[in-house]
């Protein structure tokens, strides 16, 4: 079981990750960038929050911004 305790060590084992500017999202690009991952990680606790997986053009109009979670 990996030590997960900052993104590095994420995209090391998953591969790219980015941070978004909202809250503490984290996006992945899964499939050769066909679908988008956004995910809420608690580094503190070592778990991850599953919030979407969109289609590439559903995650570019931006509805999930409109979520209250964010």
């Amino acid at each position: 079981m990996e030590d997960i305790r900052i993104l590095t060590h994420i995209t090391g084992c998953f591969g790219q990750g980015c941070i978004s500017g909202v809250r503490r999202i984290t996006v992945f690009n899964i499939k050769g960038n066909k679908y988008r991952l956004i995910v809420d990680i608690r580094y503190s606790s070592q778990t991850i929050f599953i919030k979407y997986v969109l289609t590439h053009p559903e995650y570019d109009k931006e509805r999930w911004k409109d979520d209250p979670y964010f």
